[in-house]
């Protein structure tokens, strides 16, 4: 049987309102289409994330392809940032890209990384976005749930949205360790979910 990742789950449901916004600022801006400048921005998050992975894994840097100076200068601002959090809180990898199955509420996802800050176990998520949002913390405690029921020797002590900024490559931590919440509004949207794929078979 086929199962939904978390973050399918949770778009169903998301807040649209950072899309309303950035809708309006595309208009505002004289774009001649809402998705004008938006792969420019995935070209950044991209390439930031290609190279701080590489760095991660003592790998060459990866050449860009297709980007323009501007958008090199923004990545590699947006990794000098990363390298120096990195430092700064004694950032050290434990695992890369970990795809679970929570078989106690039937969902699945892939975490970016599990790596221990100032020595805490953590998981920490790489985000290319305008803010910070309800959907990114949702989304953690999903995560830090399913990486729980599949390693109950190694409970997660916190979790961290790493984010890189989609306009100015600007970095910031945002540390979270408070999920009860969060994850009791996942469990709604998971029974929603099923809920919901149930009515739109009867209206086919």
């Amino acid at each position: 049987m086929q199962i939904p990742g978390c973050t399918t789950i949770i778009s169903r449901f998301k807040d649209s309102g950072g899309l309303l916004y950035w809708a309006f600022q595309q208009g505002k801006s004289g774009a001649d289409s809402l998705y004008e400048k938006a792969e420019e921005a995935a070209d950044i998050g991209t390439y930031t994330h290609a190279m701080f992975e590489a760095h991660r894994r003592g790998q060459p840097t990866p050449k860009p392809v297709g980007l323009s100076d501007l958008q090199i200068e923004r990545a590699e601002t947006a990794l000098i940032a990363a390298l120096d959090w990195e430092k700064y809180v004694q950032f050290e990898s434990v695992a890369l890209e970990q795809s679970l199955v929570c078989e106690c509420y039937q969902y699945g996802c892939t975490i970016d990384e599990i790596a221990r800050v100032n020595g805490k176990l953590e998981d920490c998520e790489w985000k290319t976005s305008g803010g910070i949002y309800v959907d990114h913390l949702i989304q953690i405690a999903a995560q830090k749930h399913a990486w729980e029921c599949n390693n109950p020797e190694l409970r997660l002590e916190a979790a961290s949205v790493i984010r890189f900024s989609r306009d100015t490559g600007e970095f910031a931590w945002h540390h979270f360790t408070d999920f009860e919440e969060p994850f009791a509004q996942f469990v709604r949207f998971r029974e929603a979910y099923d809920v919901d794929q149930r009515l739109k078979r009867r209206v086919r």
